[in-house]
C-alpha cells in the first residue's frame, strides 16, 4: 500500500460552535482543535461552521473516581487501555488469577497479533542481516524503523499479554536508545527484541547484562569506541549512565556514587565493544582497549586488582551483578515503578517495601509488581496519573476497538511513526524518538500544555470520528446498542460509560458456568448482587437453559423489590407453599399476569419470548407511545406487540437474522435477566452533574434527533471525542 503523506495529520475535526467549546470546557478540555488541513477526507458535514478560536487553557485537575471498580482501576494501569471487555474478563475470573497469568505470560495465546507480524521481514533478523537491508534497499533504513515502531504500537494495543508489552515500554524507556540515528539504527531491531522483550517480566540482572552487551547501546553510549590506551583515555557516557540511569540513580538529587565512581565504572567496561570489521555487528570484547589496572567503586564495596588485559570482561560482569544487587539500585527501581504505576510522587513507604521484595527475590520483577498491584496505595492512587502521548493513542484505539492496517510502510504506519509529523511525535512521544539516554518522563506536570492538549484533542478527536477509515477504522456507531438510545440522554449515558466505565458497579457474580466475557455477564452481576438470582448447589446459573413461567414471576417480583400485601393468587395448580407464591399473588394483582382459560397458571411451563416482554411491559404500568418495532414477524395486531414496541425501544431485546423477533421462541434465563437489569440497572458513568448537562446542551435534548443515522453517527463521533479528551479519559 503506498503511503499517504496526509495519515493522521488533523482532518479538521470540527466541534461546530459555542456549544461544543461549552461542552470542552466544562469538562476541562483544554480548547478548540488546532488548525490544520481544511479539506478534511471523508468528512460528513458540508456545512460545518468555521473553526472557533482556541479557549484559555482549563485547569486540570485530577478527576475524583469514586466507585470506579479496582478492576478498571487494575486494568487501566496495567494494560496500554482499558475496554469494558476486559474489565468484564477480569471481574469473571477474579483480578489476581488474572495478574498472575499477566505476570507469567508465556501460557497466554498471543498467536493473533503475532500472525498479523509473522510477515514483517526484520523482527527476527540478525543485526547482520538487517545491516545488508539498510544499505542495500531503497527505504531499507526506514523499512526498519517502521516495522519496529509499528510492530511496537500494534503489539501495545492489540496484545493479550499486556502487562508485558507495558513492562516492554519501561524498560526500552529505561534502558533507552534513540532509533533515529543512522549510524547504528540497523542495531535496534536486535536490542529491543533480545533486551526490553526478553526480560521484561524476569531477572532485571539479566536485563542489564542484556544491555551492556547490545552493540546498540554500545555504540550509541560511545563505549564501542572507548579506548583506555588512547591519548584521551576511556569514554566515560557508558559508565555515567549505567550509574545515573540503569543502577543505581538519582532520587531527589540524591546519589551515592562520586565522579571518581563514573570513571572508575568506565575503565571497568573499557573493551567491551562492537565487532563492526567483518560486518557481523555482534558484542566484542576488545582487549587491547582495557584499563587493566585496579579498580576501587563506592568506598571499596566493589573492587577488582590490576589484571591481564583478557581477564577484563569477567571483571565487567562482576560489576553488572554487584549492580543489580545493590540496595540503591532495587530503591531506584521501586522508586521508577512506583512512579509509572502508582504516583507521580511515590509514596516512600512502598518503594522501600519493593526494594525489599526485589532484593529477596535475586532481582526478579514479576514480583516486585505482584506487591506493587496488591498495595494499599495503589488501590488508593485512582485518577492520579496522566496518560503519556503513546498511552492517550493507545488507550484510544483500544477503547474504540479500532482496526489498524499492519502494513509496516502503509499510510497508517506513516502517520503515527513519520519523523517529525506523525501522531507520536505530535504528541510528544515517538517510539524510540527520545534523543537522551534518560527516556520520555513519568511526571505529568511534563506533558501538561496547551498545545500538548490539543494535539490530543484533534487526533483522538479524529479517530473517534472515523475519519482514517479505512486504514484506522473506529466506526462510532459501534460503540451504541441495538435500537441506538432513543434520546439524547441515553446516548449520553451510554456513551459515556461505553468509554469511561461505570462508577458503582456490582461485583462479580462468582457463577461457575459463565464465561468471564459472555454478553449478559453485567446482567448477572446485577441479578446476584440485587438477590434477583442466586446460584444452584454447585455454583452454576444455567444461563443459556429456558426459564419456568414461575421463574419469571419470582425474577420480576425480586426486581422490583419484594413488594407485599397482594391478595392471594387463587391459582388451583399452584400449591399454598409454593416459594413463588408471594411473586405470583403480586404479579396478578398488578396485572401483570393473567391465567389460561380453565383458570390455572401452568408453572412449569416455559415461558416464551413474546410472553416475558408483556410481563415486563406490564410490570413498567404499560407505557405507551413507543415507535412501531420494526420486526418482519411481529404482525401489526399481535397481542403481545405493545410490549415487543416498548422493549425494542427500550434496547431490551434484539433481533434474529432477517430482522425477526422470534416471539414463540423458549426465552433463555440470560435473556430474561439481560431485560430486567436494562430497565433496573443505569449503569453511572463518571461525569458530573455539570459536565452532563453541559454535554446535553451541546448535544440537544430532541429526542427525535437521533432517530437520523447521519446525525447520530455525527453526534456520537463528536461526544467521544469530547469524552476522550476529557480529564476523565485522560488520567488513569
Amino acid at each position: 500500500m503506498a503511503a499517504d503523506p496526509t495519515a493522521l495529520v488533523p482532518r479538521r475535526h470540527v466541534l461546530a460552535g459555542g456549544a461544543a467549546l461549552g461542552a470542552a470546557g466544562a469538562l476541562g478540555v483544554a480548547g478548540a482543535p488546532v488548525a490544520g488541513a481544511a479539506g478534511a477526507r471523508r468528512s460528513r458535514r458540508a456545512n460545518a461552521a468555521a473553526a472557533p478560536a482556541p479557549l484559555e487553557l482549563a485547569p486540570v485537575t485530577v478527576p475524583a473516581t469514586p466507585g470506579r471498580s479496582f478492576e478498571q482501576h487494575l486494568v487501566d494501569r496495567a494494560t496500554f487501555g482499558w475496554t469494558p471487555l476486559l474489565e468484564r474478563e477480569v471481574r469473571g475470573r477474579g483480578w489476581e488469577a488474572w495478574l498472575d497469568e499477566q505476570l507469567d505470560p508465556a501460557g497466554i495465546d498471543d498467536g493473533a497479533i503475532e500472525g498479523v507480524l509473522s510477515g514483517y521481514r526484520t523482527l527476527r533478523n540478525t543485526n547482520q542481516a538487517n545491516h545488508r537491508i539498510a544499505d542495500t534497499e531503497q527505504d531499507g533504513a526506514r523499512l526498519l524503523r517502521r516495522e519496529l515502531a509499528h510492530s511496537t504500537f500494534l503489539r501495545a494495543v492489540h496484545s493479550r499479554r499486556q502487562l508485558h508489552e507495558v513492562m516492554v515500554d519501561f524498560w526500552a524507556n529505561h534502558f533507552n536508545v534513540f532509533l533515529y540515528d543512522t549510524s547504528y539504527e540497523h542495531l535496534h531491531v536486535v536490542d529491543h527484541r533480545d533486551v526490553a522483550r526478553a526480560h521484561a517480566l524476569g531477572r532485571f540482572a539479566d536485563l542489564l547484562s542484556a544491555s551492556a552487551h547490545s552493540p546498540a547501546m554500545l555504540v550509541y553510549l560511545d563505549n564501542a569506541r572507548s579506548n583506555a590506551n588512547s591519548r584521551n583515555g576511556v569514554n566515560e557516557n557508558y559508565g555515567r549512565e549505567l550509574l545515573e540511569l540503569h543502577t543505581l540513580g538519582i532520587i531527589d538529587g540524591e546519589h551515592v556514587y562520586t565522579e571518581d565512581d563514573v570513571v572508575g565504572v568506565a575503565k571497568v567496561m573499557s573493551g567491551w565493544s562492537v565487532n563492526i570489521t567483518d560486518d557481523l555487528d555482534l558484542f566484542r570484547f576488545r582487549s587491547t582497549r582495557h584499563h587493566t589496572g585496579a579498580v576501587s567503586l563506592l568506598g571499596g564495596a566493589w573492587s577488582c586488582p590490576a589484571h591481564a588485559a583478557a581477564d577484563g570482561q569477567q571483571h565487567g560482569e562482576s560489576l553488572l551483578s554487584f549492580l543489580a544487587h545493590h540496595e540503591s539500585t532495587a530503591r531506584y527501581l521501586a522508586w521508577k515503578l512506583v512512579k509509572r504505576f502508582v504516583a507521580d510522587d511515590p509514596p516512600p513507604a512502598l518503594v522501600e517495601a519493593l526494594a525489599g521484595v526485589y532484593l529477596a527475590n535475586d532481582t526478579h520483577v514479576a514480583p516486585v509488581l505482584r506487591h506493587l498491584f496488591h498495595s494499599a496505595e495503589f488501590a488508593a492512587s485512582g485518577g492520579q496519573k496522566l496518560r503519556r502521548g503513546l498511552e492517550i493513542l493507545t488507550a484510544t484505539c483500544r477503547v474504540l476497538d479500532a482496526q489498524i492496517d499492519p502494513e509496516p510502510m502503509g499510510a497508517v504506519a506513516d502517520g503515527l511513526h513519520g519523523e517529525g509529523w506523525g501522531a507520536l511525535f505530535r504528541l510528544g512521544q515517538p517510539l524510540f524518538g527520545h534523543q537522551n539516554p534518560d527516556g520520555f518522563s513519568d511526571d505529568g506536570a511534563d506533558w501538561l500544555s496547551a498545545d500538548g492538549l490539543l494535539r490530543r484533542w484533534d487526533i483522538c478527536g479524529s479517530i473517534a470520528n472515523n475519519w482514517y477509515a479505512p486504514d484506522l477504522a473506529a466506526d462510532p456507531l459501534a460503540l451504541l446498542p441495538d435500537p441506538p438510545p432513543p434520546n439524547a440522554g441515553a446516548l449520553l449515558d451510554t456513551v459515556a460509560v461505553r468509554l469511561l466505565g461505570e462508577v458503582g458497579a456490582p461485583p462479580a457474580h462468582g457463577f461457575t458456568d459463565v464465561a468471564p466475557t459472555a454478553w449478559y455477564g453485567p446482567a448477572l452481576d446485577w441479578a446476584r448482587d440485587a438477590d434477583v438470582v442466586g446460584p444452584y448447589a454447585d455454583g452454576s446459573v444455567h444461563p443459556t437453559n429456558s426459564i419456568k413461567r414461575s421463574q419469571v414471576v419470582d425474577m420480576l417480583w425480586r426486581a422490583e423489590g419484594r413488594p407485599t400485601g397482594a391478595p392471594p393468587h387463587g391459582y388451583p395448580d399452584v400449591a399454598p407453599t409454593a416459594p413463588y407464591g408471594p411473586a405470583l399473588s403480586w404479579a396478578k394483582d398488578r396485572g401483570i399476569v393473567g391465567g389460561y382459560p380453565d383458570g390455572t397458571f401452568r408453572p412449569k411451563r416455559t415461558a416464551s419470548r413474546a410472553q416475558v416482554v408483556m410481563m415486563v411491559w406490564h410490570a413498567a404500568g404499560d407505557p405507551g407511545g413507543s415507535p412501531r418495532n420494526d420486526y418482519t414477524d411481529v404482525p401489526v395486531d399481535a397481542w403481545y406487540r405493545p410490549g415487543v414496541d416498548w422493549a425494542r425501544a427500550q434496547g431490551m431485546i434484539g433481533e434474529y437474522p432477517g430482522r425477526r423477533f422470534r416471539p414463540g421462541r423458549d426465552i433463555t434465563r440470560a435473556a430474561v435477566l439481560s431485560m430486567l437489569y436494562q430497565r433496573h440497572h443505569s449503569p453511572a458513568s463518571p461525569l458530573t452533574a455539570s459536565e452532563r448537562d453541559a454535554l446535553l446542551t451541546y448535544l440537544g435534548g430532541d429526542p427525535r434527533q437521533v432517530t437520523h443515522d447521519w446525525f447520530l453517527e455525527w453526534k456520537t463521533g463528536d461526544l467521544a471525542a469530547l469524552l476522550l479528551a476529557s480529564p476523565h479519559f485522560q488520567h488513569r
